[in-house]
């Protein structure tokens, strides 16, 4: 949470900026390295997880790994959005931010058909407009799918995976744009 908190204050981010590297190359390599740490701890969990089923004598299914990298998309997303938040906002804050995005993210769909919402203009508006802000995680959520083997819609992994991936790299995109205008002191 305070990635860039700690650089600047133990001035490595100073050395670090001082050679010919710009501040979005900076951010993100350092997304890049938190991702594959994400990256080894999901494949690890993974291992695990179907080393249990195996056990088990449990039938694994395709869309398990399907879950499996969409739990990875949204755990990256989780991550470019307390970054993203801890560069204007304290620890504490950022990481209460990233929990209400993450909460709304995956109910944002269900309010959005909820009665109550429908019945009033003005709240049905105001909740289509956070569909723009807020991530909709509930599609990245294949855990029904997989539990009562469900088959998926053709293109829906394709359009999902692409939609994941946009809003990853719109997150980074105004995280380097917001880092890049920070005076460091």
């Amino acid at each position: 949470v305070n990635l860039l908190a700690k650089e600047i204050e133990s001035s490595t981010i100073y050395i670090v900026l001082s050679r010919p590297i710009s501040r979005m190359s900076f951010l993100v390599g350092r997304l890049a390295g938190l991702s594959f740490v994400l990256l080894v701890n999901a494949f690890i969990l993974t291992l695990f997880f179907l080393l249990y089923l195996y056990s088990l004598g449990a039938e694994i299914n395709v869309l398990l790994y399907w879950g499996v990298i969409f739990d990875f998309l949204t755990a990256l997303i989780a991550l470019n959005l307390v970054v993203l938040f801890s560069l204007f906002c304290n620890q504490i804050i950022s990481i209460l931010m990233t929990v209400t995005f993450l909460i709304a993210g995956n109910l944002i769909n269900q309010l959005s058909i909820h009665n109550f919402v429908m019945r009033k203009r003005w709240l049905s508006l105001m909740v289509s407009g956070l569909k723009w802000v807020v991530p909709n995680l509930e599609a990245l959520n294949l855990k029904d799918l997989i539990v009562y083997y469900q088959t998926i819609p053709g293109g829906y992994i394709a359009t999902t995976g692409a939609y994941a991936v946009t809003y990853i790299l719109l997150l980074v995109i105004f995280s380097g744009l917001i880092f890049s205008r920070i005076e460091l002191e």
